[in-house]
């Protein structure tokens, strides 16, 4: 039992660390592919997935995506999380499905106070996701 939770756990850090680093898509499914060979992760779908997109949740004291959560100002505590949604929404500020992995990695990197590059064109959200 204790093997099955390292491993998880392995295969969670890999996929934060190593994988989302990945530019393409083809080179993060050939290094996930890599992994799940190394690790007898099971095929897709089983515990140990490292396919599936983590679930953001946005509060007024943290934001969290996945296992991954990180503290927000302190002027966002006076609000709900109704509002705090509401006010995302409005804004057009919500992040696609789509990049929940990428963003879990980018938080697990700021939670532990290294250096994140947010690399992109102009105007895609770079300065956003940064404040």
């Amino acid at each position: 039992r204790m093997e099955a939770a390292l491993q998880a756990s392995l295969l969670h850090s890999a996929q934060l660390i190593f994988i989302q680093r990945f530019r393409s898509v083809s080179d993060r499914a050939e290094a996930t592919a890599l992994l799940r060979e190394a690790f007898d992760a099971g095929p897709v779908g089983s515990v140990l997935c490292l396919e599936a997109t983590p679930e953001l949740l946005v509060g007024p004291r943290a934001v969290s995506i996945g296992a991954v959560s990180l503290p927000r100002r302190a002027a966002a505590e006076r609000l709900s999380p109704a509002t705090v949604s509401a006010t995302a929404e409005a804004a057009g500020i919500l992040p696609l499905t789509t990049q929940a992995a990428s963003l879990a990695a980018t938080l697990c990197g700021l939670a532990r106070g290294w250096m994140v590059l947010l690399v992109g064109g102009p105007a895609v959200g770079k300065t956003t996701l940064a404040c």
